[in-house]
């Protein structure tokens, strides 16, 4: 039985969305719209993870803040020992 379907037609039925089979543009387009949310949640999340919990943010860079004050007090105090109540106060 000679092939009714050339092979640039295999491939567009292959390829083409099923729901545009079945001729539904408005499925397809559902579908779109539905895909584009969920990558567009996706990308939302994965850039803005940290500033979901902002409390622990809000932390952090407080820890961050007292770090660097130690380390710059530190370095322009080094000539006079330091007594262990500063160190354990972090002053």
């Amino acid at each position: 039985m000679p092939n009714r379907f050339s092979r640039a037609e295999k491939w567009r039925e292959a390829l083409l969305p099923i729901a545009l089979h079945d001729g539904d543009v408005g499925l397809l387009a559902r579908q779109v719209v539905v895909s584009g949310l969920f990558l567009a949640f996706g990308v939302a999340l994965y850039r803005n993870w940290n500033m979901i919990g902002t409390w622990t943010d809000d932390q952090h860079t407080q820890r961050r803040m007292r770090f660097q004050r130690i380390a710059s007090a530190s370095c322009r105090r080094r000539a006079r020992p330091r007594s262990v109540g500063s160190i354990w106060l972090g002053k």
